[in-house]
């Protein structure tokens, strides 16, 4: 290195003339702007001493000289020229490990694990997933939670039919007959569960990717529509995952918070998906939010309806069983 004349705008390191490389932060240098120093005119000497002889005082005094030597035009040109210099190296560094963090996130996502941990950790980062990642997502939530609720039902209706047996073994067969039936209803009734609840999502993800698509210049397919909701609310596949290990091991307290967050979780991650980066000269996201609002509506009265037919159908189906026994 050679003589310390200026120092890192970064660090404050001493630099001297061709340093090409902070020795303290490791920035990068652009030694171009060095040209603008070693460049600058220098003072013939006859000059030199024309000056000093026209100015006795200046000569008589060399600190003064010396001051007025280093607030010259060039060195301050030189000076502007290499803190510019460094800090476009250093943002161009920090932008280069920013674009590698952001390409690394980017090829976990090509595969749907890797997308989901991706989301796991930035769930608002453009990962530029497939668009089918999304439905995938919300169709494995929906049959895992219809896969623990049988699994529950029917380990209730099997310890119900062997505790009768033990008490009253008269009444064994019929109890084992009745148990039998239940299962085969409530598995058609959990099947039918699931697709309801994709059919509800998908309503009022509809009525939401209405209301983006109204406040929105830049459109996009309501398939990445969805795959955006989802990474947003990924985390729902992270907890409906630790609420069936929780119902496998009796610990059903814990599963039924799990999934009462999971509801929320999803209606929040909509509607910041479709209010962000809204552009008010589209339109006024107070006004398209009835739209997310009469989806939330129509899913709800969809799945009330739902319920009061399973219930009403299982009491009949159970009536006409016990009435043939």
């Amino acid at each position: 290195m050679g003589n310390t004349v200026f120092s890192c705008p970064k660090c404050g390191t001493g630099l001297g003339i061709g340093d090409a490389q902070c020795p303290g932060c490791g920035v990068k240098i652009n030694t171009s702007a060095y040209a603008a120093y070693q460049a600058a005119p220098q003072q013939p000497a006859a000059g030199q001493n024309q000056a000093a002889s026209s100015n006795p005082s200046a000569a008589a005094n060399p600190a003064n000289n010396a001051n007025q030597g280093q607030t010259t035009p060039q060195a301050t040109d030189f000076s502007h020229d290499f803190e510019n210099a460094a800090n476009q190296a250093a943002a161009k560094f920090n932008d280069v490990m920013s674009s590698q963090e952001m390409q690394q996130a980017k090829a976990r996502a090509n595969h749907f694990l890797g997308w989901l941990v991706a989301s796991w950790k930035r769930p608002t980062q453009e990962l530029n997933a497939p668009h089918m990642y999304g439905v995938v997502s919300f169709a494995l939530q929906a049959f895992i939670v219809s896969l623990m609720q049988f699994i529950s039902i029917s380990s209730a209706i099997n310890n119900q039919s062997r505790a009768v047996s033990g008490i009253l073994p008269e009444f064994g067969g019929a109890a084992h007959t009745v148990a039998g039936v239940a299962n085969n209803f409530f598995f058609d009734v959990i099947v039918k569960m699931f697709f309801v609840t994709l059919i509800c999502e998908l309503i009022f993800l509809a009525c939401s990717y209405g209301a983006y698509k109204m406040t929105h210049s830049k459109s996009i397919s309501f398939f990445a529509y969805i795959t955006k909701v989802a990474q947003y609310c990924n985390l729902n596949f992270l907890f409906v995952c630790i609420a069936f290990v929780c119902n496998l091991i009796s610990l059903s307290f814990f599963s039924g918070i799990l999934l009462c967050v999971m509801g929320p979780l999803f209606f929040i991650a909509t509607i910041v998906v479709t209010a962000k980066d809204a552009e008010p000269a589209q339109k006024d996201i107070m006004h398209v939010s009835f739209l997310v609002m009469l989806g939330s509506f129509v899913s709800f009265v969809i799945y009330f309806i739902f319920v009061l037919s399973v219930l009403f159908a299982g009491m009949g189906s159970i009536a006409n069983n016990l009435m043939r026994l």
